[in-house]
């Protein structure tokens, strides 16, 4: 018989097959086309832009007399860039340590991408901050996209693809496997709503963050959860 590998034959469904494969690479292309196409709608200011981002700044605005500006700013500060980036390093540094080059790269190389991406994107459009509702000094970049949308969304979902695997692997409960998902989900949700919260970006910043960073995770994950490649006995 010929030579299959151990981790393969116990763990056949997470081995990535190619079906598996076409579907995230299709998922990941519509959600590109819809980020385009949000790019786009932003940077031609059409129509329904503007009614988006008024239906949902008339929901969070009247949230502001809370008085929760203080938990939001502290909040905010998970999506800089240098928080992103520290994560990502860490995530490297953790796969690197258990001789696992092609996730380490991968996370690497999602991370940069994305932000280069995300600069690009940003002098392009062009798009100035809205104003009158700020609670913090507004950033000097431009608006659309939201970086910690983006970031957060990124990173969070890039980590809980990595932890589903590993749980996953161990044979735990799926609940608990999806765990990592729901948890990173909700504070990328947070980061994202501290940036609506605190006047400084646009939804349609915040929707085009999150179409881009799923676009990417999803292209990438059956490579983070499927499990390391073992060396075939010679």
């Amino acid at each position: 018989m010929p030579y299959q590998p151990r981790h393969l034959a116990l763990h056949p469904d997470i081995a990535g097959p190619a079906k598996v494969r076409y579907a995230h690479r299709v998922a990941a292309a519509v959600l590109a086309l819809l980020f385009l196409t949000c790019a786009i709608s932003v940077w031609r200011s059409f129509y329904w832009v503007g009614a988006f981002d008024g239906v949902v700044q008339s929901l969070v605005y009247p949230l502001q007399s809370l008085g929760l500006a203080g938990f939001f700013t502290c909040l905010t500060f998970l999506g800089e860039t240098p928080s992103v980036l520290l994560w990502a390093v860490l995530i490297c540094l953790v796969l690197l340590c258990q001789h696992n080059w092609r996730k380490a790269t991968l996370v690497a190389a999602a991370t940069a991408v994305g932000e280069i991406s995300l600069y690009l994107v940003k002098f392009l459009v062009g798009r100035p901050r809205p104003q009158g509702h700020n609670l913090i000094a507004l950033p000097d970049s431009a608006s659309f996209i939201s970086g910690h949308a983006f970031g957060s969304c990124l990173i969070g979902l890039m980590l809980a693809a990595l932890l589903f695997g590993y749980l996953r692997r161990r044979g735990l409960p799926r609940a608990v496997q999806c765990l990592p998902y729901l948890l990173l989900s909700l504070v990328a949700l947070l980061i994202a709503f501290s940036r609506l919260y605190l006047g400084v970006h646009w939804p349609s910043d915040v929707l085009g963050g999150w179409l881009w960073s799923l676009a990417i995770v999803i292209l990438i994950s059956p490579a983070l959860i499927r499990p390391p490649r073992l060396k075939e006995p010679k």
